[in-house]
């Protein structure tokens, strides 16, 4: 089983890879990005970072108990499958990668035709960066059940990483079928459009993905890069605002923030 750990005083890195800088003199202060980051941005961007950095603060506080919790709950019962999973989750919301995908992988072994657990696993190890694992993780979820849309999107999802937009494309349509317009299948979709270059067709399904699922921040993210794509900068910030919102620790939205925060400040000065 998953080896228990005892959590507090270790160095930490939350979400992807960014890390956590704890600033002396700050006491128990932890930030995505250090102001000293954000110190040259424009005015509006400085703001925006210190309100995401109070939401994120007030949703991880609490996070090492509820990992020193679950494991507690799941020495008193090692079989307890369901507790594996709630532990590989809290795991990957810390940045402890490997102790995710083992506590996933118990989960997996203890629950072998649950479906949901594999496409768990799967997920995880494409977030961390394994693509074969991730899609044998996919494939077990399918054995079990042919229906399950989440591991067909996410099949889908490794295809696109790997440029492989017809199978991408015809993984998603297979999970239409399976389960409707689902917020990730439509922005499975999406992806294949921009990827294309269709970012007009592409921006529709991501709109469509915010509509069906608006507290995912992926499809804010998606559409945003696709308005900039359009040249539509003040809906790309909007789009990317929202993203960080819903996920402190998506670099790639922060970056986009703050690359078009600078140009419009550059603008202003100019005039």
């Amino acid at each position: 089983m998953a080896c228990m750990r005892a959590l507090p005083g270790r160095a930490k890195t939350v979400g992807l890879a960014l890390p956590v800088v704890l600033l002396a003199g700050c006491g128990t202060n932890q930030y995505l990005l250090s102001p000293s980051a954000v110190a040259g941005a424009p005015p509006s961007t400085a703001q925006y970072q210190q309100a995401v950095e109070l939401h994120y603060h007030a949703l991880t506080q609490n996070l090492d108990q509820a990992i020193n919790s679950e494991e507690v709950a799941l020495s008193q019962d090692p079989r307890y499958a369901p507790g594996y999973v709630r532990l590989g989750g809290l795991f990957l919301m810390a940045g402890e990668t490997s102790g995710a995908i083992a506590a996933l992988k118990d989960a997996c072994s203890l629950a072998p035709r649950n479906a949901v657990d594999w496409v768990i696993l799967g997920q995880a190890e494409a977030r961390v960066g394994q693509p074969r694992q991730a899609a044998l993780a996919y494939q077990r979820a399918l054995h079990v059940n042919p229906g399950a849309w989440k591991a067909w999107d996410g099949l889908g999802f490794l295809a696109v990483s790997q440029h492989a937009y017809r199978t991408a494309w015809k993984d998603g349509q297979t999970a239409l079928l399976a389960a409707g317009e689902e917020g990730p299948t439509l922005d499975l979709m999406g992806r294949v459009l921009l990827s294309e270059g269709d970012a007009s067709d592409a921006l529709t399904y991501f709109t469509d993905a915010e509509e069906v699922q608006p507290g995912w921040w992926q499809s804010y993210n998606d559409a945003g890069r696709a308005n900039l794509a359009l040249g539509d900068a003040s809906d790309a910030l909007q789009n990317f605002r929202q993203a960080v919102s819903l996920n402190p620790t998506d670099a790639s939205a922060w970056a986009h923030v703050n690359a078009i925060e600078a140009k419009r400040g550059a603008a202003w000065k100019g005039q």
